[in-house]
């Protein structure tokens, strides 16, 4: 429901010259002074009702009413009237919207006439409002606040010169945020290229890792046995130690039945003896527990659909160093038949373990 307006008329004037246009100014500050309506708002409403009056002037029946109006609040208002087919121009519509508190334009009306309402809001006055209407008509009719024109010019000029040092200040203002803006993008694009620079370098890192990583865990997969056939140690293998250079003693004349031994024999209890060493041989349990978690680890990578691939793969390759280059291998008489041992205890002890 639209509140209902009580509007109180202060003065009508008719625009037929230049000259009318800048009484209409000048009674229109007068108005505003009286309501109390100082400052940018005064400047804003003067500034758009003689703009209107200079784009409007030669309409037939033009003419300016100002009134002081009462809703909810107090507005100072200027409400120009014309026939015709003039209209105000476009600009002068949207500035109008963004600098005052009312504007709009109606018609035309049953009478032809169109209708142009300016309308700045201010604070209520201390006295009534038909009291303050009839106070500023009577200053009109006396002549009392009819500005010297001088002073009105001075006035002007002061507006202006605020309105231009302000617009100077945004001005500098909006250039150094465009300077400030303009580094903070270079800066982020330099930041830009070296990230990308980096992330090229560390996947070009990762990709030559990864493919040694690769040519690494083939080579010892094919050092212990895992990408080739195993061969297959001979039964009675061929001792490292050298044979004796002694020459077998001669049967003594009390025991002629004993025969001397053949190479065949000495070569089979030599082998016996190897093996029989390699049997009982003790393996370091740092050994054996190395040899455990890699036959734990090359089973979770076996797996089918694993995920963690890529760890098991670098933690398989780090154990098969550690058993390749055990210290304890410096020390074997037969380092295949020792390796193949150890697998086969670790998985004895696994076995036992899982039971």
């Amino acid at each position: 429901m639209t509140p209902r307006r009580s509007a109180h008329d202060v003065l009508t004037i008719a625009l037929r010259k230049p000259g009318d246009v800048i009484t209409l100014r000048r009674c229109t500050q007068s108005v505003c002074r009286a309501a109390g309506l100082t400052g940018r708002p005064l400047v804003r409403l003067t500034t758009v009702v003689s703009e209107a009056g200079e784009h409007l002037l030669g309409a037939p029946g033009l003419s300016a009413h100002l009134c002081l109006e009462e809703t909810d609040t107090v507005m100072v208002t200027v409400r120009i009237h014309w026939r015709g087919d003039h209209r105000p121009p476009s600009p002068l519509l949207s500035a109008a919207g963004r600098l005052l508190d009312d504007s709009r334009l109606t018609g035309p009306h049953d009478d032809g006439r169109h209708e142009l309402v300016l309308a700045q809001r201010t604070a209520a006055p201390a006295a009534s409002l038909g009291d303050l209407a009839a106070d500023v008509r009577a200053n009109l009719a006396d002549g009392g606040t009819a500005a010297d024109l001088i002073e009105v010019l001075r006035t002007q000029n002061g507006q202006l010169l605020a309105a231009l040092e302000e617009s100077q200040r945004q001005q500098e203002e909006l250039q150094r945020l465009n300077a400030e803006l303009e580094e903070t993008n270079a800066g982020v694009m330099a930041l830009y290229s070296e990230l990308a620079g980096e992330l090229q370098a560390t996947n070009t890192g990762v990709v030559a890792l990864y493919a040694e990583l690769e040519d690494k865990s083939r080579r010892l997969e094919l050092a212990n046995g895992h990408g080739r056939p195993v061969r297959r140690l001979p039964a009675h293998p061929r001792p490292r130690r050298r044979p004796s250079r002694q020459r077998p003693r001669l049967p003594s004349s009390r025991h002629p039945q004993q025969r001397l031994a053949r190479p065949h024999d000495v070569t089979t209890n030599s082998n016996t003896r190897s093996n029989a060493g390699v049997d009982a041989t003790p393996f370091p349990d740092e050994l054996l527990q190395t040899q455990a978690a890699f036959n734990a680890t090359y089973a979770a990578l076996a797996a089918p659909h694993r995920r963690n691939t890529t760890a098991l793969r670098r933690r398989l390759l780090r154990l098969s160093v550690r058993l390749w280059w055990h210290p304890y291998w410096n020390t074997a008489h037969s380092v295949p038949a020792a390796r193949t041992q150890l697998r086969q205890l670790a998985r004895t002890r696994e076995a036992a373990r899982a039971a």
